[in-house]
């Protein structure tokens, strides 16, 4: 689908899941404090900006066949993201994760088995914010590119405790200007230090079962 003018899903409520695949946003799209259990953005272009603050998302998957250069700025900041995995995508303008908190069931008091947050072969062309950001699942960054500033300031790793299972991973990164401190990191003990322990998504385990005969 082609939207030529705003687009408005504001405070909707996607009990299934909402599929945008392939879709073009040419204006103004919302998703402000939208609720939705999986939401799938695969290809999908924006072109000025996306207004995903606020929202309760499931599962998320934004992971394009070829690198797409999404030339809008996105802002997620304050959502709440149970599962998600991002790949193959050039970020043009700012994106902003600030005050999201990724590995929160999106059902109170619901295990959900082991959750996910993977970041894989993503370019931040511009400047990427993860201010005050938690991180409750297993976390990945791998083969990543921030060409602006890399804002991870006062991020948060809580459910990551002495003897849990709990995994953490930077692989292949790189930085032009990166404020962090390292003190906000997990303890060695979460960090995958072998290819065998590196951590896989929900859409790394679904392309899995398809590829079974």
């Amino acid at each position: 689908a082609t939207f030529s003018g705003r687009a408005r899903f504001s405070e909707a409520t996607f009990s299934g899941e909402a599929d945008f695949s392939w879709a073009t946003f040419h204006e103004l799209a919302y998703f402000k404090e939208s609720k939705v259990n999986i939401l799938v953005l695969n290809a999908t272009l924006f072109t000025k900006y996306a207004d995903f603050r606020e929202m309760r998302i499931g599962k998320l998957t934004y992971k394009c066949v070829s690198p797409a250069i999404i030339k809008g700025r996105i802002d997620f900041r304050n959502s709440s993201i149970s599962e998600m995995h991002f790949q193959d995508i050039i970020f043009e303008n700012d994106v902003d994760f600030s005050d999201v908190k990724f590995g929160i069931p999106l059902k109170e008091g619901k295990t959900e088995g082991k959750l996910t947050t993977v970041f894989r072969y993503v370019t931040f062309e511009s400047d990427a914010y993860f201010i005050r950001t938690e991180f409750h699942s297993n976390t990945a960054f791998e083969r990543i590119k921030f060409k602006g500033d890399a804002n991870f300031t006062d991020i948060a790793f809580k459910d990551f405790k002495r003897g849990d299972a709990k995994k953490f991973s930077l692989s292949y990164l790189t930085f032009k200007h990166l404020l962090l401190s390292l003190d906000d990191l997990p303890d060695i003990q979460h960090w995958v230090r072998d290819d065998k322990d590196r951590i896989r998504s929900f859409v790394d385990a679904e392309e899995d079962n398809m590829a079974k005969p």
